[in-house]
């Protein structure tokens, strides 16, 4: 039958480390993945929280429609470190860039590009954890 296995672990008993899968970082010609976040705010705004999951593991902070493509990807880089346990070789590079710096905007819908700059190939396993905003909606646009 097996365990469920904290995020990082698997095997039958949990006892062995998921190591971090990605392209060769000397591998130049290989194009990095790139995801993009979509946030569609009423007139009035958004408003509310949400948090996102990056390989099975809830990034530990919150973010809002108002706050700025860095933090994104500041947020998922910790969720990446989270997974791997290893400082040394887990942060993976990633970029966030949305048209205006914030991710959401008023009366619109803002695509923010997140980039995976040492992951060619298949993105990580990645999506909207907890959605609490009371207006508006966020979603991956694969």
């Amino acid at each position: 039958y097996g365990c469920k296995c904290a995020p990082g672990w698997s095997g039958y008993d949990c006892s062995q480390r998921v190591c971090e899968q990605a392209v060769d970082p000397r591998l130049t010609d290989k194009t990095h993945e790139t995801v993009t976040l979509s946030i569609t705010c009423p007139a009035g705004g958004c408003e509310g929280r949400f948090k996102l999951r990056m390989f099975g593991v809830p990034t530990s902070e919150w973010l809002s429609p108002n706050d700025y493509d860095s933090k994104v990807a500041g947020v998922l880089m910790k969720a990446g470190l989270t997974y791997t346990k290893n400082a040394a070789h887990s942060t993976i590079p990633i970029t966030a860039t949305a048209p205006s710096g914030r991710i959401g905007a008023a009366g619109a819908t803002t695509r923010t590009e997140i980039t995976f700059r040492r992951q060619a190939g298949n993105v990580p396993a990645i999506s909207v954890y907890a959605d609490l905003l009371t207006s508006g909606s966020v979603s991956f646009v694969t």
